[in-house]
């Protein structure tokens, strides 16, 4: 369950004097099935709402987690799972959606991962997939265990119990990368910046047409270095 707090509610400071002493969770053994649903929505550079973002680490190499209430599932990055020779059983066999809808395969599954954050030690199963720009994704696989929970997207601050003990876990605003409208860029530009304005929009052409524009394109301008580049 979740208790999502808005702005003007403030938020419970943890007693500064209370015994701080690292907890841990253990999540049971994850068991893939054909028809399973598989969702992981946050593949994007950019934050999307109802997540966050904190630094964890794995066999003490420092990472960048992210809390998705949208991802149905614990993932990890299939580059680091290789690096850490975490155990990555690539017979394990998965399809899984990410958030345009497309379909992905996995890359295997990482048994019993440990990844400490700052309160709170976490053993888990992680689906190895390839991911952005984080390193690790706890979904609702973890989510689910921790039962009532406090939440305040404002602070970037989730708190909840453990064993009669208040974890507060705290969001990292230096890792947040958002959208931001061009009047919000135009209050933060100074004299000497410099940068590019790009517009995209899709069109729709057929393969013929690609390929007849494409063979009365070329001329004279193919041998520019730059054109032949883009070209090919």
């Amino acid at each position: 369950m979740f208790f999502i707090m808005n702005e003007e509610e403030e938020t419970k400071e943890v007693n500064s004097q209370e015994e701080v002493t690292e907890r841990t969770v253990e999540l049971k053994n994850l068991e893939l099935t054909e028809d399973i649903e598989i969702e992981l929505k946050a593949m994007t550079r950019l934050s999307s709402k109802g997540t966050m973002k904190l630094k964890g680490w794995i066999r003490q190499k420092e990472i960048v987690v992210l809390i998705d209430s949208g991802a149905t599932h614990n993932f990890i990055h299939q580059a680091l799972a290789v690096d850490l020779q975490l155990g990555l059983e690539q017979h394990t066999q998965f399809g899984y959606t990410i958030g345009n809808g497309a379909r992905c395969k996995g890359k295997g599954i990482c048994r019993r991962v440990e990844l400490k954050l700052e309160e709170i030690t976490i053993i888990a199963d992680f689906l190895a997939v390839e991911l952005g720009t984080v390193d690790a994704v706890l979904g609702m696989q973890w989510l689910d265990t921790i039962g009532t929970m406090r939440i305040h997207w404002p602070s970037l601050t989730m708190s909840f119990w453990n064993e009669g003990r208040q974890i507060v876990l705290k969001g990292d605003p230096s890792l947040i990368k958002a959208e931001c409208s061009l009047k919000t860029l135009e209050k933060t530009w100074k004299e000497d910046d410099q940068g590019f304005l790009l517009e995209w929009s899709n069109m729709e052409v057929s393969a013929e047409e690609v390929y007849k524009t494409d063979k009365e394109g070329k001329g004279d301008e193919a041998d520019i270095p730059m054109i032949r580049f883009l070209l090919h």
